[in-house]
């Protein structure tokens, strides 16, 4: 919706400064400040992120549990840092989706090696290097995938 309205910025602001089309009270209330509109213009890559994970993730065919941990990677190491010069609502919003993210799946936690998502991921031929996992991580599925 925020890639469409800001698509439209320009179309929306001659409408609700038209008399013959919206009423000044209307104009008044449906109106966005221009902070408004920068945090929208910064929002939009993290959610266009956080789309395109759920596509992934969420998809009809092809979708494997394998894909869990090194997606949740890619977003808290590369899509969710707060980045110097963001506004404080995007990045509150960041910390908020990592924070959640890290107490949902404990992906740095040693006892993530033993979910079965995890062992799919450390079982897939994509994934066989392991870079979405810590060397704790890594060392505790070496030892629970050789043990009898």
């Amino acid at each position: 919706m925020f890639d469409r309205l800001l698509e439209q910025r320009w179309a929306v602001a001659a409408v609700l400064s038209d008399r013959s089309v919206t009423t000044l009270s209307d104009a008044r209330t449906l109106d966005l400040a221009d902070d408004s509109w920068i945090v929208m213009e910064e929002m939009l890559p993290v959610l266009r992120s956080l789309k395109c994970t759920t596509t992934a993730l969420c998809g009809e065919s092809g979708v494997s549990s394998s894909m869990i941990y090194p997606v949740t990677a890619t977003l808290l190491t590369k899509h969710l840092p707060v980045a110097p010069g963001e506004s404080k609502k995007v990045a509150e919003y960041k910390q908020t989706v990592s924070v959640s993210l890290k107490r949902r799946l404990k992906p740095d936690e040693v006892e993530s090696a033993k979910n079965v998502p995890f062992i799919a991921s450390f079982l897939d031929p994509r994934h066989k290097h392991l870079k979405f996992a810590n060397d704790a991580l890594r060392d505790a599925q070496s030892r629970s995938c050789f043990q009898p």
